[in-house]
């Protein structure tokens, strides 16, 4: 439909301008227009916004947004298909995740403050290599994604000058003195609508490697009724480890769980739905930090 202009306004002196160059002029104008707002061929279309370093993969998302002075780390600007806070008070991640999903989802809690440490644990670093993002990556490499990060003010605050942390999306805890099922449940309302399972890792087991992830997703697959069942590293004496699988057929029971109550509870509720998945000659899933001097001894084990 034209657009209605008002008449312009002769100046006195002035002759009248040929009304006949106006339509091409304005063809012409809208032509190129339309040229420059064409895609290119091969081009490689919109980029998300952040500072485009990845964790290793070729698929990992930017570990966040660039963020003006001030502004919050974790949490994003709503938009299409963004989440709100749910009834914990959880900051959920907002938009869509990247990639190709593998049907095993991933969590990190690292929402606490580490006390006993003296820092936040989601900032520890053995022989300078900060053991977060190493963490996110043998995860993925294992076999999971997306990756969700758990986080807590003081533990975002702690890691925001380390650069990118390597996970899909970060979640924010209002309340992580609750305890690591609070952080779990704020992690499980940023995953996919359908998930196979779902692997929860605390991040003070750093030396996690995808050779054992890899192998507690593939003995959960082979068992009968998998959907159905949990699972864990063990050792040969039998002592559980970390990450702990939670099938689809168990999440709501993970769900329902009061912040308050610990994980293990959901673990040694149903000895005939929990897998004992035995890693023989890898401490890795077995071994966390709770202090300086444990820091300082998984250092010689780099």
């Amino acid at each position: 439909m034209p657009v209605l202009r008002p008449p312009r306004l002769r100046v006195a002196g002035r002759p009248p301008r040929r009304a006949a160059r106006a339509g091409p002029v304005r063809r012409r104008r809208r032509a190129a227009a339309g040229r420059r707002s064409r895609p290119r061929p091969g081009g490689a279309g919109p980029q998300a916004p952040g500072n485009g370093r990845g964790s290793g993969s070729a698929r990992a998302l930017p570990a966040l947004p660039r963020q003006r002075p001030g502004a919050d780390p974790v949490r994003r600007r709503p938009g299409p298909g963004a989440r709100h806070r749910g009834s914990g008070g959880c900051a959920r991640a907002a938009g869509a995740h990247g990639g190709r999903l593998s049907g095993i989802a991933a969590i990190v809690l690292a929402a606490g403050s580490g006390r006993r440490l003296g820092y936040p644990k989601a900032a520890l670093a053995l022989r300078g290599q900060w053991m977060l993002p190493r963490l996110v990556q043998a995860l993925r490499a294992g076999g999971a994604h997306p990756v969700i990060l758990v986080l807590g003010e003081a533990s975002a605050a702690a890691i925001a000058p380390l650069g990118p942390h390597g996970a899909d999306q970060a979640v924010l805890n209002p309340n992580p003195e609750q305890g690591r099922t609070g952080s779990a449940l704020c992690g499980l309302m940023a995953l996919p609508a359908a998930v196979d399972a779902v692997l929860i890792h605390p991040c003070d087991v750093p030396l996690l490697r995808a050779a054992a992830v890899a192998a507690l997703v593939s003995a959960w697959r082979a068992a009968p009724n998998a959907t159905g069942m949990a699972a864990r590293p063990v050792t040969p004496s039998g002592h559980g480890g970390h990450p702990l699988l939670v099938g689809a057929g168990r999440l709501p029971e993970l769900r329902a769980f009061p912040p308050q109550r610990p994980l293990r509870e959901l673990v040694h509720a149903d000895a005939q739905r929990l897998l004992n998945v035995r890693l023989d000659g890898d401490p890795g899933p077995f071994l966390d930090v709770d202090t300086p001097e444990q820091a300082q001894f998984l250092e010689t084990l780099l």
